[in-house]
């Protein structure tokens, strides 16, 4: 009986344990099951390429007004074809602008970026080129005194903006980047033309597919104005006039010093209370040292190329010049032997100096042998004087050669065979000579002279003078980057802008 009752009550326990256990099992079924049927959430990331990407139109489009606001009628090109050209720099010397800063964050460069106006026929073509640290794009815009302008020169407008309108024949893109690009993807088209997408057909209002049915239904009252309307930026600029300020004297212009620090020039205006440092630049020609410069000479030198042997009278020299064969009561010698000393050399007499301006050249009986060259002066001739030492043989030559020049014929006796020989003599002493052999070669000789070479050099001077007193700034904004009204009353545009 213990033993029945005592087994009843172990049923509960395990009934218990094996809950605990199913619903163990249970919860890690499900942690491990559940993230399979979950799908993950995706992020959302705003989007700034459009932001960052208007920072660069931006900027071009400060560039462009400044210029506008800058390029008044007295500072205008005069000539078809002249232009006038400010670096990012000049303008920020100018105070038309403050230096910019690209969506990267760094600063764009200001010698590469540049305003450029060019006069055409009867308007002015405006550059504007940016050049940041991974973009550079230009606009081009025209420039012209029309009806429409507020001051002596202002933009063309003479053209409308479609958002996304197809290319018609005749339009042309409008400030636009360069190289086929748009500026926010408008393109320009004629005015005239009602349809651009379709130059060549008359407009018809409504929905084509359903006359009665307006293009915009969901708001019929208007179906022009789409719902919700991209609204253009409207700015306004900034322009400051300052009155009762108190200027030093300009000081004289420094001396011209070289421009190593790569100064820019600087030309603001002098009612600009701003403006206390000018800079003019100065580009010449200047020497920038001396070269060796080479002239060449040629003339004719007898060499000596070897020799032969050949019987011959003993009585007598032989040498050979030319394939002319000559007898000599002395030896010919050789034209290293001669000394330029001035005094005879064997058989060679000196007998002066050549000087001249053309190089002499050797015959059989004179020889020359440089002593120097020099130039007459500085500039007035390129060709060099020589001197040279002139010697002439006295051992006396006697052209013996009959027959062939080139066969080398044995004598006998003393008596010259009457064919084929080289040497005409009649002696009793027949000896073998050798018989030294010369020829005159073109020899080259240079003359060196030191020769200038220039080279560009830029200089840079200097003035500058003091603010004594400042006077009241009166600050203004206007709607138009070129003003006239506030430009006559002597106020200068900065180059600030901001929206309204």
């Amino acid at each position: 009986m213990y033993t029945e009752e005592y087994e009843r009550r172990t049923f509960p326990i395990r009934d218990f344990l094996l809950k605990i256990i199913i619903i163990v099992l249970i919860v890690f079924l499900v942690i491990w099951l559940l993230p399979k049927f979950l799908k993950p959430t995706t992020t959302n990331v705003v989007d700034l390429s459009p932001l960052t990407e208007r920072i660069f139109a931006d900027n071009l489009g400060t560039m462009k007004d400044a210029a506008i606001s800058y390029y008044t009628t007295e500072r205008l090109p005069k000539e078809i074809g002249d232009s006038d050209k400010m670096t990012l720099r000049d303008m920020i010397g100018k105070k038309l602008l403050m230096p910019f800063v690209d969506k990267y964050g760094k600063a764009c460069s200001v010698d590469d970026s540049y305003v450029e106006i060019t006069k055409m026929d009867n308007e002015y073509l405006l550059k504007v080129n940016l050049e940041c640290s991974k973009e550079e794009d230009y606009i081009l815009v025209h420039l012209g005194c029309y009806n429409y302008c507020d001051s002596d020169v202002c933009e063309k407008k003479d053209t409308i903006v479609a958002k996304g309108a197809s290319f018609p024949s005749g339009g042309s893109y409008s400030g636009g980047y360069s190289g086929g690009g748009q500026a926010g993807g408008d393109v320009t088209v004629d005015p005239g033309d009602p349809t651009p997408s379709d130059p060549g057909k008359d407009p018809t209002p409504g929905n084509p597919d359903d006359p009665g049915k307006p293009d915009n239904p969901d708001n019929p009252d208007n179906p022009d104005k789409p719902d919700n309307p991209v609204e253009q930026a409207k700015y306004e600029y900034e322009y400051k006039k300052t009155t009762g300020a108190k200027m030093s004297a300009w000081t004289s212009w420094s001396a011209w010093q070289k421009n190593t620090a790569g100064y820019k020039a600087i030309d603001c205006s002098t009612s600009d209370p701003t403006c206390l440092k000018q800079i003019q630049i100065l580009e010449r020609k200047e020497q920038n040292g001396t070269y060796k410069e080479a002239y060449t000479a040629s003339r004719q030198e007898l060499r000596q190329y070897g020799s032969y042997q050949e019987k011959s009278c003993a009585n007598y020299e032989y040498v050979r010049i030319n394939e002319t064969t000559y007898t000599t009561t002395k030896t010919y010698g050789r034209v290293t032997t001669l000394s330029t000393s001035g005094v005879s050399s064997g058989d060679w007499i000196y007998v002066g100096d050549y000087v001249g301006y053309i190089a002499p050249s050797d015959t059989a009986t004179k020889r020359y042998v440089r002593a120097g060259y020099n130039y007459s002066c500085d500039g007035c001739s390129s060709t060099p004087k020589y001197t040279y030492k002139v010697y002439e043989y006295r051992g006396g030559l006697s052209n013996v050669t009959t027959g062939s020049t080139t066969t080398t014929q044995l004598l006998s006796s003393n008596t010259v065979k009457s064919t084929n020989t080289s040497i005409k003599v009649s002696c009793s002493n027949i000896v073998t000579k050798t018989i030294p052999v010369y020829r005159t070669v073109t020899v080259y000789e240079k003359a060196y002279r030191d020769a200038p070479y220039y080279a560009t050099k830029v200089y840079y001077s200097v003035r500058t003078r003091k603010l004594l007193e400042k006077g009241k700034t009166t600050t203004k904004w206007s709607d138009s980057s070129n003003d006239q009204t506030l430009i006559s009353q002597g106020y200068y545009y900065t180059g600030n802008k901001r929206k309204k």
